[in-house]
């Protein structure tokens, strides 16, 4: 990364389709070694639990 650069970096974290419903959070930071230069806080609401196929949730563990 560079200052003054635009830059976009994307990286997919998933909730399990059928998660319990709840609050997660995710939490991103940018580091230089250890140091962190930036950092930022997501919060996710799951509103209720979603019934999901034994396959289809085997397939989502392997994307």
């Amino acid at each position: 990364m560079e200052a003054g650069v635009e830059q976009v970096t994307i990286v997919d974290a998933q909730v399990a389709a059928n998660a319990e419903p709840g609050v997660y959070t995710i939490k991103a930071e940018v580091k230089s070694g250890n140091t962190v230069l930036a950092s930022s806080i997501l919060t996710l609401t799951v509103k209720e639990k979603k019934k999901v196929s034994p396959e289809a949730e085997a397939a989502a563990h392997h994307l």
